[in-house]
């Protein structure tokens, strides 16, 4: 499924998104969330919280007190508007069933390093 780019038009404060990194999960800065093996996945789901057009920020489910924007988010003109390569539109619904595979992994206290979230491998909603 080919991935919705977030645009200008679709910004708002609180707009669920999805991060549209590589394959290779992005390690975080904070040594708590290293020692559990958090990391930002992609397809992790996150909200805007900063709309300024030439980098958007956004807080990750997991990762709300991680201090880097891992610089995505940034504009990228395209031929009929400019859009953000690295964050994909999510609905609210999968917005919420991300977070909450999220939040279940974390709630069983172990460590993360190797989970391979249910979204990558296109599992369908419930």
């Amino acid at each position: 499924m080919t991935p919705s780019y977030v645009k200008v038009t679709d910004l708002r404060v609180g707009l669920p998104v999805e991060h549209l990194g590589k394959p290779d999960p992005i390690p975080v800065l904070d040594g708590t969330l290293r020692a559990i093996g958090m990391v930002l996945y992609p397809g992790h789901p996150g909200r805007v919280w900063s709309t300024l057009t030439q980098h958007v920020q956004v807080t990750w489910a997991g990762l709300e007190d991680e201090p880097a924007t891992y610089a995505l988010g940034f504009s990228l003109p395209g031929d009929d508007e400019t859009c953000y390569p690295s964050l994909g539109l999510l609905t609210e619904d999968e917005f919420t069933r991300r977070e909450r595979a999220l939040q279940d992994r974390l709630a069983t206290r172990t460590n993360l390093s190797g989970w391979v979230p249910p979204w990558s491998r296109g599992d369908s909603p419930p």
